[in-house]
């Protein structure tokens, strides 16, 4: 059975009944396929930032992978308590690559995301990121809070207990321009997945 004819609809994620992976998995995963992540050099290092665990065991096969988050352990090596919005334990034009897929949605100040982004790109190196379908929306304004929560066992379960979660929602032109504003040449790939379009933001450092 295919992935696309055993997909299970248990919105906003439509899980494949069949392996599991969702839309935005399978997305990043075209566009890996596609050639729209491939390395540089044999040598070229990413940073991906609390990716989940498919996603950064594609990458490995062509970079040599660097594991961050602000809480939690995303895989052997982790490095704990980095900031997205600083960044501050790598040094400047250090990666090849950044992901952040599903991290803006949870980020109070996503320019400052983009410029610590910025700073740690080697010159033409590549940002990728994924806001939630239903977080991602058209317009041009800045972006606004959506709710805030607390982990449970079942979602973002490796956050502590006692830390208020807050969600944010974006816009696709504010995106847009908030990357080239940060010094990023952004382009903006729709996937049109069977459990509806992904949108992925792919940002080149010049």
């Amino acid at each position: 059975m295919s992935c696309n004819s055993a997909l299970a609809a248990e919105p906003p994620l439509f899980f494949c009944a069949s392996c599991g992976a969702t839309p935005r998995r399978r997305s990043f995963h075209a566009l890996f396929h596609a050639g729209r992540l491939a390395p540089p050099h044999p040598e070229a290092t990413a940073l991906c930032i609390a990716e989940e665990g498919t996603n950064r065991r594609l990458l490995a096969k062509v970079y040599r992978v660097t594991i961050a988050a602000l809480y939690g352990r995303h895989g052997k090596g982790t490095i704990e308590g980095v900031d997205i919005q600083t960044l501050t334990p790598f040094a400047d034009a250090s990666y090849d690559l950044v992901t952040a897929v599903g991290v803006l949605d949870y980020v109070p100040d996503a320019p400052a995301a983009f410029a610590s982004v910025m700073r740690v790109l080697k010159p033409g190196g590549l940002f990728v990121l994924h806001v939630m379908s239903h977080l991602l929306g058209d317009g041009d304004a800045a972006p606004t809070l959506a709710g805030t929560n607390f982990s449970t066992d079942t979602w973002l379960a490796h956050y502590p207990r006692d830390v208020p979660i807050a969600t944010f929602r974006y816009q696709r032109q504010w995106m847009m321009r908030a990357l080239s504003e940060a010094g990023l040449l952004p382009e903006m790939i729709t996937n049109d997945d069977p459990g509806g379009p992904q949108t992925f933001f792919l940002a080149r450092r010049t």
